[in-house]
C-alpha cells in the first residue's frame, strides 16, 4: 500500500515539473506583461501626446512650448466672451533706424473668445459704438454693432472642458493686425516701414503666464533694403467683468483720449463723449 502511494505522489510530481507546463506558466507571464504595457500606452490621452516634453507655464492660460517649437494655448471655458486687452511692443531690434526697443508698433485692442465643436475664434471687440444695456433699442443695437472674428484656430484637443489651440503662426507669423512691418498701400508715405517676412528665421522665444495675464516673445525676421529681425513682447491681459466707470476728456488736462459713438432711444440723435485713456 504504501509502494503504492509513493508511485502516485513520484508520478504528481514529474508531471507537475513536465517543461511544456513550466513554458506555458512563462508564455503566459510575457503576454501578461505585453497586455499591461499596451494598457499603459492606451491610457495616454491625445493631451498628453500633444503636450509631452513641452515647457509648461501655468497661469490664466495654461502656455506651452513644443520641443518643435510650436506655442499651444489652453484656454478655459470659463474665460470664454471674456475681454483681454491684447498690445504689440518691441522688445529688441537689430536696427534702431527702422526698430526702436520699446516702441509700440501697434494700438492695444480688446478681443475676446468663442468656440464650436472645430474652432477657437478670436474676436474684435468693438468700443467705438455704445449703449446702455437697459436701453428699449439695446437688442437692436447688438445685432447691428458685433464683435467680427479677426482670427480662427483649429481646436488641437481638449483638456476638459478647456480647448487647446495651436497659436504659433499667430505670434511669430507676420499676422497683420500685430504685424511690426505692416503692408504699405498705395499712395502711402515712402517713410513707412516695409520688408518682406522670413518665416525661416522667425520663431516662439519663450513665454509666460500668471493669473491675470500671459506674456509671449518671438522672434520676427524681415529682408529688404535693410535686413532687420526684431524681438516682439505680445501681453494678453484679462480686463475686469465689470468695465470701470469712463471719464470724460477735459482738453484742459493731458490725457490720451478715444471717441464713441453713444446711441440713446431717448434722442432723435448719436452722441459723441470723448473719453480718457484708463
Amino acid at each position: 500500500m504504501k509502494k503504492l502511494l509513493w508511485a502516485i505522489l513520484a508520478t504528481a510530481i514529474i508531471a507537475g515539473a513536465n517543461p511544456e507546463t513550466c513554458y506555458a506558466k512563462k508564455k503566459s507571464k510575457k503576454n501578461d506583461k505585453k497586455e499591461q504595457v499596451k494598457d499603459t500606452t492606451a491610457k495616454e490621452s491625445k493631451y498628453e501626446k500633444l503636450i509631452k516634453g513641452a515647457k509648461t507655464q501655468k497661469g490664466m492660460f495654461t502656455l506651452h512650448i513644443t520641443n518643435d517649437n510650436k506655442l499651444l494655448v489652453e484656454v478655459p471655458d470659463s474665460l470664454m466672451n471674456r475681454t483681454f486687452l491684447l498690445s504689440s511692443r518691441v522688445a529688441a531690434t537689430t536696427d534702431p533706424k527702422i526698430f526702436v526697443a520699446g516702441e509700440m508698433t501697434t494700438n492695444p485692442f480688446m478681443i475676446r473668445f468663442s468656440k464650436n465643436e472645430q474652432s477657437l475664434f478670436m474676436h474684435l471687440v468693438q468700443h467705438r459704438n455704445i449703449i446702455d444695456e437697459n436701453d428699449p433699442i439695446a437688442a437692436s443695437f447688438d445685432k447691428n454693432f458685433g464683435d467680427p472674428i479677426i482670427k480662427a484656430f483649429k481646436i488641437s484637443t481638449q483638456n476638459g472642458k478647456d480647448v487647446v489651440v495651436d497659436m504659433s503662426d499667430f505670434f511669430k507669423g507676420n499676422e497683420k493686425i500685430i504685424s511690426p512691418m505692416p503692408t504699405p498701400t498705395p499712395g502711402s508715405s515712402s517713410k513707412i516701414k516695409t520688408g518682406t517676412y522670413t518665416a525661416a528665421n522667425s520663431y516662439i522665444l519663450g513665454a509666460k503666464s500668471f493669473p491675470q495675464n500671459s506674456e509671449i516673445r518671438s522672434v520676427l525676421s524681415f529682408t529688404g533694403d535693410n535686413n532687420c529681425t526684431v524681438t516682439m513682447h505680445r501681453s494678453l491681459v484679462l480686463l475686469p467683468e465689470r468695465p470701470m466707470t469712463p471719464r470724460i476728456y477735459d482738453r484742459r488736462v493731458g490725457f490720451f483720449s478715444s471717441g464713441k459713438n453713444i446711441y440713446s432711444s431717448d434722442k432723435d440723435r448719436i452722441d459723441y463723449t470723448k473719453y480718457v485713456h484708463r
